[in-house]
């Protein structure tokens, strides 16, 4: 009786790292957790300045197609002006397009 608990509890490690390496394939990670993950790993440093406010922008949820953009201001490329989606759409339609255009 105590044999056949010994190769139990001999076993469980494979178990536990067997069904570890299945559960780490379902995890679908974004390109954005994995840098996250990568960043979070590597010495405090070598990270980003204000990291923790980046990794928090990054998490949050996009906004639903057709949904009021988030409010933001921006600063002009001169420094001397910044414009402000709320005080600048007003009630007009608002296109933002991101992109390289070099």
């Amino acid at each position: 009786m105590m044999r056949h608990w010994a190769r139990i509890a001999a076993s469980m490690p494979v178990l536990v790292f067997v069904s570890g390496c299945f559960w780490g394939d379902t995890v679908k990670w974004t390109p954005a957790q994995k840098m996250i993950a990568q960043v979070d790993q590597s010495p405090p440093e070598k990270r980003p300045p204000n990291w923790e406010v980046t990794k928090a922008l990054m998490l949050r949820h996009e906004p639903e197609v057709g949904s009021i953009a988030p409010d933001f201001t921006l600063i002009t490329n001169d420094g001397k002006t910044t414009i402000t989606r709320s005080k600048f759409q007003a009630n007009r339609p608002l296109v933002l397009v991101f992109g390289s255009f070099t």
